[in-house]
């Protein structure tokens, strides 16, 4: 999907927090193999950070062990994100 298509209409765009595969973890060997096969799209809702992420923001938690982050959207210069996050570059 191009990245065009994949921005909703109810978020500014300083509010999207991306991911990329170079975001699976160590272990996540299968889901990084796959996502070189069968493309990204298809396989980031196996990523156990963005797991993660969804659970800070619904539950409110802080980010104690510093296991989430986010890169902002192409061409966003004032990122701000829906919940306090380190910036991958």
């Amino acid at each position: 999907m191009p990245f065009e298509g994949a921005i909703p209409k109810f978020l500014k765009e300083e509010n999207l927090v991306c991911v990329t595969p170079d975001d699976y973890g160590y272990w996540e060997i299968k889901d990084k193999a796959l996502a070189k096969v069968a493309g990204f799209h298809g396989v980031i809702s196996n990523m156990n950070m963005l797991h993660r992420l969804i659970v800070r923001f619904f539950t409110g938690r802080a980010d104690r062990r510093r296991n989430t982050w986010g890169r902002r959207a192409p061409g966003v210069k004032n990122w701000q994100p829906p919940l306090q996050l380190k910036e991958q570059k």
